[in-house]
This record gives structure tokens, C-alpha cells and sequence, in this order.
């Protein structure tokens, strides 16, 4: 079976971390330059889109050829040279012997929507798709975020000569140590953009659990509409598997609830959760919830009373997931052009301040000779 390149990098994929693309935005700095990240040795949700899209990838074409899981997980184990994927794949080999489920095995190594989709679609009989379904979208996901961290080269290189440049020629004027003035300010530059990248991430992690930091994140501009579009990407692939999987339309929504990383959208789900419970048709305890999209509330509304929900919420994941790259790529080039012009501006007065001190040295040689 044609297989496809064997990764070699660090697969740490964090239970707490939803998905690698849900904070681009909040940590563009860190996507950028490629900031230096320890991972635990073990494969956790946090990993790079491009990774788990393989690893995702490749259970889905061994289990659509007929290879059970068990023979799937030998195969990976023996073609895997990262020293993570290969304990999680014999966490898995194990979890199995042991009688448990796919998703229960793989458990420890999923995040939330990870293990909602394979959980659903191995009770429906419908693994490989739930497999490629999620190589689908971390795929179109690393695709993404290369154009985000090529739209962001420039801006960072311009940052970067608009800081060390000044201080270069100023270190050569004063006849001080120029590595110590380089250095200097590259802890400056560098440090912003850590705390940039700290900051964004507790935000993040913070909208998770609170309703009123995820409800002010979602007025940001550009940053709020993606968060959105890859949340409801998320939503709508576990809705899609539970449904198929003929389990019930309350636990569906909050298991998509809980997929979301979202506090706001989690809460709504749990919400329209209670009001199936109660009675409620679907479609009309979606639209009561604010949180939702009204236009995708009374799609699920009209599929639900045809019988098509199977198909309308694969339809509405797709077009999630399209969306939410498209929203990802227009953000991170609005906010680059944002960042691009401080980076001038800023450029602009550090040549302003270069001129200003040779002026200065000029005319106190100029006193000095007393002209």
C-alpha cells in the first residue's frame, strides 16, 4: 500500500489544548518564528496540523483496505520513527488486548473532538471515515497556517531591522560592545513577542471555561469570526458522527459542546441539550440559542424535519472547516497589514532617532573644534 512520507519530528499532541489551529491567531508570533516548544513524551493534542494529518491519514487508509485496528496499530508501531507516536500507538495496542474501544485506548492521546468523532464513528461502523474526516481537517489546517507564517516573514523581519539597526550604529559610534547592544535588544523584541504569545494563550485556555472572556474574544475583530468558524468546524463534525452513529441528539450536542473549546458555544449546547431532554425538536432548541449561527440553526431545523441531519451536518462540517481556513488566511493577512504598519511607523522613528544622533555628534565635533 502506497504510504506517505514518514514523519520525523516531535508528535506531542495537550488534553487541555484544542487543536493546534485555534490559537493562529492569538499566537501568530509563535507560528512565525518557529519559537522552541517542550512537548511531553507522549503524543497529546497540542501537535502540528501537518503530523497528526498523517497520522490521522494513515489509520484511515490501512482501516478502509479491511486491516483491523489491531494490525493498523502493529503497522504504524513498526513504520513510525517518533519515539511518541510509537508509545502511543502500543498505548493503543494495549488498550486493546485489553478488551477497550479504539477512542477509549487512544484516550489519553486525543482532544476532545478527536475523541468525540472516533468514539461515534467506530460505534456507527464508520471508522476510516471518521479517521479521514480528521486528517481532512488538520490537513487543510497546516495548509493554513503555512500561509499565515509566510504572510508574517516580512513584517518580523522588518521588526527586526528596525530594532537591531539603530543600535548597531550606535554601538559603533559609542565604540561600546555591539554584541551586548544586539543582544540587548533582541531580548527586547523577543520578549514582547513571548509575552504576545503567553498572553494569547491564557486568553485562550481562559475562554474555555469562561463565558464572559469567550463572549469578549468573539467581539475582537477578525479574531473573533475565526475562533468561530473553527469551533463550529469542530461542532459540527461530532454532531455529524453521533447522529450516523444513531446515538442520542441530547449527548451529541454536549459532547460538540465540549469539542468546541468554547465556553460561550458550550454552554449554548448544553442548553439545547436540556431542551431535546425536555421535549424540544432540535432545530428549535438551536435557534433559541443566540450562540448559533441563526442560518445553520434553521438549516439542522428543515434536515431534521426531511430526515437528512446525517447529511446536512456533514454538508455544514465541510463548509465549517472551509470557512474557518478561509477566516484564518483573511485574519492573519488583515492583522499582518495592522502589524505591518506599526512596523513602519516604528521603522520611521528609529531613523528619525539615527538621524537625530548623527546631527548630535556632528555638532559637538563642530563645538569641539570651535566652529
Amino acid at each position: 500500500m502506497p504510504r506517505g512520507p514518514i514523519p520525523t519530528g516531535s508528535l506531542s499532541f495537550g488534553r487541555r489544548t484544542e487543536d493546534a489551529a485555534s490559537e493562529v491567531i492569538f499566537a501568530f508570533t509563535r507560528l512565525s518564528l518557529g519559537l522552541v516548544r517542550v512537548y511531553p513524551l507522549r503524543m497529546s493534542p497540542g501537535s502540528k496540523p501537518k503530523q497528526r494529518a498523517q497520522f490521522f491519514r494513515e489509520l484511515a487508509q490501512l482501516t478502509a483496505a479491511g486491516i483491523s485496528v489491531n494490525q493498523a496499530a502493529k503497522v504504524l508501531g513498526q513504520d513510525w520513527r517518533d519515539a511518541t507516536v510509537r508509545g502511543a500507538v502500543s498505548q493503543m495496542e494495549r488498550g486493546l488486548a485489553e478488551g477497550g474501544t479504539i477512542a477509549g485506548a487512544l484516550g489519553p492521546n486525543l482532544n476532545a473532538m478527536e475523541h468525540s468523532v472516533i468514539g461515534s464513528a467506530e460505534r456507527g461502523g464508520k471508522l476510516s471515515q471518521g479517521f479521514r474526516h480528521l486528517e481532512e481537517y488538520y490537513h487543510l489546517l497546516d495548509q493554513t497556517i503555512d500561509r499565515v507564517r509566510g504572510a508574517l516573514l516580512y513584517p518580523l523581519f522588518m521588526l527586526h531591522a528596525a530594532v537591531l539597526l539603530p543600535a548597531l550604529v550606535s554601538a559603533v559610534t559609542s565604540k561600546s560592545s555591539i554584541p551586548g547592544a544586539l543582544l540587548t535588544r533582541l531580548g527586547w523584541i523577543w520578549g514582547a513577542l513571548a509575552l504576545l504569545w503567553l498572553g494569547g494563550k491564557w486568553l485562550g485556555r481562559l475562554a474555555r471555561a469562561s463565558t464572559v472572556v469567550d463572549r469578549l474574544l468573539h467581539a475582537l475583530p477578525y479574531v473573533g469570526s475565526t475562533r468561530q468558524g473553527l469551533a463550529l468546524a469542530r461542532w459540527h463534525a461530532v454532531m455529524h458522527f453521533n447522529i450516523t452513529s444513531g446515538q442520542r441528539i441530547a449527548d451529541g450536542l454536549r459532547e460538540a459542546g465540549t469539542a468546541t473549546s468554547s465556553a460561550r458555544l458550550e454552554s449554548a449546547s448544553r442548553a439545547a441539550a436540556k431542551a431535546v431532554d425536555d421535549g424540544s425538536e432540535l432545530g428549535a432548541a438551536l435557534i433559541s440559542q443566540r450562540a448559533f449561527p441563526r442560518e445553520m440553526a434553521g438549516a439542522l431545523a428543515a434536515a431534521e424535519f426531511t430526515g437528512t441531519l446525517d447529511t446536512e451536518t456533514q454538508r455544514w462540517s465541510r463548509q465549517s472547516m472551509t470557512e474557518a481556513a478561509y477566516l484564518m488566511e483573511t485574519s492573519s493577512k488583515r492583522l499582518c497589514a495592522v502589524f505591518y504598519g506599526v512596523v513602519v511607523l516604528f521603522t520611521a522613528w528609529q531613523i528619525l532617532q539615527m538621524v537625530g544622533n548623527y546631527v548630535g555628534m556632528y555638532q559637538k565635533a563642530f563645538e569641539d573644534l570651535g566652529i
